[in-house]
């Protein structure tokens, strides 16, 4: 192997570090995002509170989901209602328009899908 040969090589492997450190440090930004501010506005017609925002939590594992607004922690999935320590959502739910004065509550599955979308990045 000639010398240009060998500094070439060296060339394409400092690339070839650079691009996995970059790609790293990426991957590992995106994991440490855990929380994310939702508002109202976000969702439009969907958002399925009475308050006008709040964050979206993924804690621990098994993919507890939690809704923090107003200094309240809220249980969205069955993991956080498991662990007791959160209150329940269904106190901030708004009415379903879509049943007018039968107390049916709004879905808040999609609040909730953001915060699996929160836990995958996690792992």
């Amino acid at each position: 192997m000639n010398f240009s040969t060998f500094k070439a090589e060296i060339t394409v492997m400092k690339r070839y570090v650079a691009f996995l450190m970059i790609g790293l440090g990426i991957g590992f930004t995106a994991c440490s995002d855990s929380s994310k501010r939702l508002t109202a506005s976000d969702f439009g017609d969907e958002w399925p509170f009475t308050v006008e925002s709040g964050w979206i939590e993924c804690n621990d594992d098994p993919f507890v989901i939690v809704f923090k607004a107003d200094g309240h922690r809220y249980a969205l999935n069955d993991a956080a209602r498991a662990t007791e320590k959160y209150e329940d959502v269904s106190v901030i739910v708004k009415e379903d328009p879509n049943y007018p004065g039968s107390q049916v509550k709004m879905d808040v599955s999609i609040i909730e899908f953001e915060g699996l979308k929160l836990c995958n990045h996690k792992r």
